[in-house]
């Protein structure tokens, strides 16, 4: 059976898709798409895109799976969206499926676009695009102790919208042993783990993040004087993987930090990297010096399993956070899980006489209160920070359980008074768990002006 992985309170996690009823076997990726839908590819050559259109909170059934031969596309690595063409890397390539029709999806017709790139213990790694429209990947190393082919252990760049986007490609840096992904900061900041050699005993050398720089050198195979050294390091083995910077203001300080996956060692090394080091997601602040970053670590979601360890992460508009489990065979079943924390949205600008839209994201089950209130100076409280004013207005305008989809929506009707047509208000969610009021919390303040 799959293992259930640790998240501090008031965080959950949801079992958003599972194994064979998803079609889930070694993915290796996930991604969203400028309709915000989640795609997910299995290493086997499967592209498969997970909705929930009947909102119960898990991906529906039958899977929708991208009508594509798995032998155009063996070994399928990363997928990435720029606008509706799908680009993908393979072991030895990189292609695309372009929307030729431009109905807003990509077609089924794979375009192979830099060939023959040469792979055997590490290979063409996950797809990133940059804030200069061009598209960013590593390319991992040969062997432990050199690139073994020219070009390798390398960050590459190309442009996707050139008419021959391979013969712009360059690189971008050097050094890199093995990056699986990158990720950009909001000011085009590059940064990307590197897993270190295997040959070297259990206790080295240390895993790393690094500031990937234009130019730069980061040490594999020989460090030089011309070593730019890591931002932070892991430890040895734990191979970080997945990354995404984080944005949204739904995870309490987390906007601005990098979010990484340490995946899990090789199976030889699981006796020194116990899931106290491995296995988990953790969260990196990242703290400006100078040209580049100090950083700290902080564990987040840990315990995953040592058969289905974490792989790679996305982030959906609504700032919950997904992740893959990748199972090297069938058992156990691999998985993807959204990571949610309590949130509050409404529509900022509803109509006199209308109805206020509120949806509040809570665990399933718990208590959910909806307080309005005219914003004020945020007041701490037992359960949290209190934006309403308590001495003003302080109205519980619904309450409820959130149900199976986490979702707690309500719509308040709004007085046809037109002394109220200006007026500026928010609204404020305590949930959690009513058998136990120390857990209970409040979530973000909204605020909306009547119209």
């Amino acid at each position: 059976m799959p293992v259930d992985p640790k998240v501090p309170h008031p965080y959950w996690f949801k079992v958003f898709a599972q194994g064979a009823k998803h079609r889930l076997l070694m993915p290796t990726c996930l991604t969203f798409d400028q309709k915000g839908r989640l795609w997910v590819c299995n290493l086997g050559g499967s592209i498969l895109r997970l909705e929930d259109k009947n909102g119960d909170g898990v991906a529906d059934t039958p899977v929708y799976q991208f009508p594509v031969s798995a032998s155009a596309i063996p070994n399928i690595v990363s997928m990435l969206f720029v606008g509706s063409d799908l680009w993908v890397s393979l072991y030895g390539a990189i292609g695309v499926f372009k929307d030729t029709n431009k109905d807003g999806e990509p077609d089924p017709n794979f375009l192979t676009v830099i060939p023959k790139i040469p792979h055997n213990y590490h290979e063409t790694n996950q797809l990133v695009l940059g804030q200069d429209g061009w598209i960013y990947v590593s390319i991992g190393s040969l062997y432990n102790q050199a690139p073994g082919a020219p070009n390798l252990a390398t960050i590459v760049r190309f442009n996707p919208a050139a008419k021959n986007p391979g013969s712009t490609l360059q690189i971008f840096a050097r050094g890199i042993r093995n990056c699986f992904d990158l990720c950009f900061d909001d000011k085009g900041n590059l940064f990307g783990g590197d897993n270190g050699r295997d040959d070297l005993g259990l206790q080295a050398p240390p895993e790393e993040l690094n500031h990937y720089v234009k130019g730069g050198f980061y040490g594999f195979p020989t460090e030089g004087a011309n070593t730019i050294p890591p931002i932070a390091t892991f430890p040895p083995h734990s191979s970080p993987c997945g990354i995404l910077f984080y944005t949204h203001p739904r995870f309490p300080g987390f906007a601005g930090s990098l979010l990484m996956v340490l995946h899990r060692p090789l199976p030889g090394n699981w006796a020194v990297n116990t899931t106290k080091r491995t296995r988990k997601i953790v969260r990196i602040q990242l703290i400006p010096s100078g040209k580049t970053f100090k950083t700290k670590v902080f564990d987040w979601v840990t315990g995953f399993g040592s058969g289905d360890p974490p792989l790679d992460i996305a982030m959906n508009k609504d700032g919950e956070v997904f992740a893959i489990t990748y199972n090297a065979s069938a058992i156990p079943e691999a998985r993807v899980l959204k990571f949610s924390y309590p949130y509050l949205d409404l529509d900022s600008k509803p109509k006199i006489g209308g109805k206020l839209r509120i949806r509040t994201w809570a665990k399933s089950g718990w208590a959910v209160f909806d307080l309005l209130g005219i914003p004020s100076t945020p007041l701490p409280t037992p359960f949290g920070t209190f934006s309403l004013s308590p001495y003003r207005i302080l109205l519980v305008l619904a309450s409820g359980v959130a149900p199976g989809n986490d979702i707690f929506e309500s719509r308040i009707p709004l007085p046809k008074d037109p002394s109220l047509i200006g007026a500026k208000l928010g609204v404020q969610g305590l949930v959690g768990p009513l058998t136990n009021l120390n857990k209970l919390v409040l979530t973000n303040m909204k605020e909306f002006t009547i119209q």
